[in-house]
């Protein structure tokens, strides 16, 4: 198929589709070829700043996970791929990469989002160009939060879902800049290791630059945690999947919840210890805040691009 690029998906995936699937018009799920894997194979060893992240390379292995001798220690087996098996996918373009920031976007608003890498611009070893965020690149290979040992399952609806979103981010109206604005810090996180306070701090800015307005000091209940708790109560009724709150924190009442979660933010916030133990023991460990809340943000961004006008609302009361 003659196509003059492809983005690389740092994601190891497995999709649960036929391939190559269309996800929009002349941008195509599919397996990387040979010769395509070999560009990728040099070009991952060019920006990977991680001397140990390719020693078993995440597309060509399966993991198992072994107990250790310890209770707390974990120890890996790998088992080398088939290299028909190898899990190096792209998404193809034609006749160019100008939309890859936006189906970028509408990615990471599915489930088990992909993260895109690099682009790759020509169709053959000797006449190839490169476009790549630096920063972003460093923080996947060195963040161990964005890296799993199991490929994420990608399934129709999830592609589909990624379609709807793209197409009505290219058709948002001017009058919602902030609304591109928080797909745009949204995207900016992806700088920030997720194992960082600062990835949690920078969540919690998200979620307020869509949903909050400045807290009034005469107005108790114009705070942040208050319009956040009251808020998320009514829009969550609206989302395209469920936020369970039992199975991320065993049932704790959403508004203790919220209470909990901005102690914590407040804690990192002014430099305190932010220890998840004892009045915060229900919220399990950073790590599960912090899916917890990409998951919210992704929910509130599809629903930004569904309704803005009821987000630009509820921002407003």
């Amino acid at each position: 198929m003659e196509f003059s690029g492809y983005a690389f998906i740092l994601t190891v995936i497995e999709p649960k589709v036929t391939t190559p699937y269309k996800i929009i018009p002349q941008h195509t799920l599919q397996k990387a070829t040979p010769e395509q894997v070999k560009i990728l194979k040099a070009t991952l060893e060019r920006f990977n700043t991680n001397p140990t992240y390719f020693l078993y390379p995440p597309y060509e292995v399966n993991v198992k996970v072994v107990q250790g001798e310890r209770a707390e220690q974990q120890n890996y087996e790998y088992k080398k791929l088939k290299t028909e098996d190898w899990r190096y996918w792209i998404i193809s373009f034609e006749p160019n990469n100008t939309e890859m920031m936006n189906i970028g976007s509408a990615l990471s608003l599915m489930k088990n989002h992909i993260e895109l890498g690099f682009e790759i611009i020509g169709k053959d070893e000797e006449n190839t160009g490169f476009n790549w965020h630096a920063q972003s690149l460093h923080t996947f290979f060195n963040d161990y939060m964005r890296r799993q040992l199991k490929p994420k399952p990608i399934l129709e609806e999830d592609l589909l879902l990624a379609a709807h979103c793209y197409e009505k981010l290219l058709s948002l109206p001017d009058e919602y800049q902030h609304i591109r604005r928080a797909f745009q810090l949204f995207n900016d996180l992806r700088s920030i290791p997720l194992s960082s306070r600062l990835a949690i701090l920078g969540l919690f800015s998200v979620l307020e630059s869509l949903l909050t307005h400045a807290p009034e000091p005469i107005d108790p209940s114009s705070s942040l945690t208050r319009q956040i708790t009251r808020k998320i109560a009514l829009i969550q009724k609206r989302f395209v999947r469920d936020l369970d709150y039992e199975i991320w924190f065993d049932g704790i009442q959403e508004k203790k919840l919220w209470k909990k979660l901005y102690l914590y933010r407040s804690l990192i916030a002014h430099g305190e210890e932010a220890h998840i133990s004892d009045k915060l023991e229900n919220l399990k460990s950073p790590g599960r805040v912090v899916s917890f809340l990409r998951e919210v943000l992704k929910l509130l961004l599809v629903e930004s691009l569904d309704e803005p006008e009821l987000i630009t609302d509820l921002k407003k009361c």
